[in-house]
């Protein structure tokens, strides 16, 4: 799905195109965040397996931060 921008002068006029634009905006933003978290779940899923089935590595909380800041990293950018 490609959105159009969001432009300031419509944002301050609060044209019927951009309510419509800012909701397209949101239901795209709440798909993403949807995605994100279920890649966390399943990354969370996948170190406590790895754990149990190779308890000779260290998996910790502290790995579950780094995957969290790189995922989010990129909806930042």
């Amino acid at each position: 799905m490609v959105l159009e921008p969001l432009e300031f002068s419509e944002c301050i006029a609060d044209t019927p195109w951009f309510r419509q634009n800012l909701y397209k905006h949101e239901i795209a933003l709440e798909g993403t965040y949807k995605s994100i978290k279920n890649i966390e779940v399943h990354l969370r899923k996948v170190i406590s397996c790895s754990e149990s089935k190779f308890p000779m590595y260290q998996f910790s909380h502290f790995s579950l931060i780094i995957i969290h800041n790189i995922l989010f990293a990129f909806i930042e950018v």
